[in-house]
């Protein structure tokens, strides 16, 4: 069992690793970094959600329960970056920002290829749901802190940015055309069905290697105990409380437990520097633990892993 952990979480950090070396050698500029993350993000995890997703039966879509716990969880993670925060000397935008950093994980780049490989096919649908339901979730959550902190955009361009973010989201846009086409029992022509799944199959090294490109070092040694703290909150604390909303309360489907287990335990999506790069707040400190979080989930996420494999 730990051969086929290792086996399944090794390459996908290894591929980080060699991103973050690409782009100390220089090999890999800034400007190739943001040309190579907007290129996985936009061209190529979508065709992969939305090949995964479309196949899958249409009773299967409906499973309220299943993201309401997992919400419930977000929710909270939220609320309780509320007194972290204060102790930071934080304001109410900047709490809003940590919150992100506890509850948002790297679905896209490394949450989708590590679910598929980990679970089968059968994972999408779960993890398409998780990936809506968060997204909405949270940013409707910044935008209520931000919008109780002083100097902000108003309602209406919070508001704006919710809708942006939700319709402007290639995954998100991706699962809603996937589970049409499962609802309606819809197929793509041929030769448009082989190039989305030429595609889908080049989404996972290339994302990986975009985000090793993009971490950085950040702020780390002067702000050594927060950073540590915070991200270690996000790839522990998260799988826990989600575990025991799960398997304490019965009902849900062995595969869907053991997906947003292993999602949870994600390090922090590159999202939360894109919204705390917009609300001007915690810009600095996001990308630190984006990247701390990634560290420390190349030893973590293949211990959770096994556990979900072993126990669940």
């Amino acid at each position: 069992m730990i051969f086929t952990v290792l086996s399944i979480t090794v390459p996908f950090f290894l591929l980080i690793f060699l991103g973050i070396c690409l782009r100390t050698s220089n090999f890999i500029t800034k400007k190739n970094t943001k040309f190579l993350s907007k290129f996985a993000f936009y061209a190529l995890m979508p065709p992969l959600i939305f090949s995964k997703i479309s196949i899958t039966p249409a009773a299967e879509l409906w499973n309220p329960g299943f993201v309401i716990r997992f919400e419930a969880v977000t929710v909270f993670l939220f609320l309780l970056a509320y007194p972290i925060g204060s102790v930071l000397k934080q304001d109410t935008k900047g709490i809003g920002i940590i919150g992100l950093n506890m509850a948002y994980p790297n679905y896209g780049y490394i949450g989708v290829p590590l679910c598929l490989i980990a679970f089968g096919d059968k994972a999408a649908l779960p993890l398409a749901l998780i990936a809506f339901a968060d997204t909405l979730v949270l940013l409707s959550m910044i935008t209520i802190y931000t919008s109780l902190s002083g100097n902000q955009r108003n309602t209406t361009d919070n508001l704006k940015l919710i809708m942006r973010n939700l319709f402007g989201n290639p995954l998100l846009l991706a699962a809603v055309f996937g589970i049409l086409f499962s609802v309606f029992g819809w197929t793509l022509p041929f030769y448009i069905n082989s190039v989305v799944n030429m595609l889908a199959d080049a989404a996972a090294p290339v994302a990986l290697i975009a985000l090793g490109s993009s971490l950085s070092a950040g702020v780390f040694m002067s702000n050594k105990i927060e950073m540590v703290s915070i991200s270690l909150l996000k790839i522990l604390l998260h799988p826990i409380l989600i575990a025991v909303a799960f398997l304490y309360f019965e009902g849900q489907d062995p595969l869907w437990i053991k997906t947003a287990i292993l999602c949870s335990s994600l390090p922090i999506a590159a999202n939360v520097f894109m919204l705390a790069d917009y609300y001007g707040t915690y810009r600095e400190k996001s990308a630190t633990l984006i990247m701390l979080s990634t560290i420390f989930s190349a030893i973590t996420v293949p211990v959770i892993l096994y556990f979900t494999l072993t126990y669940v």
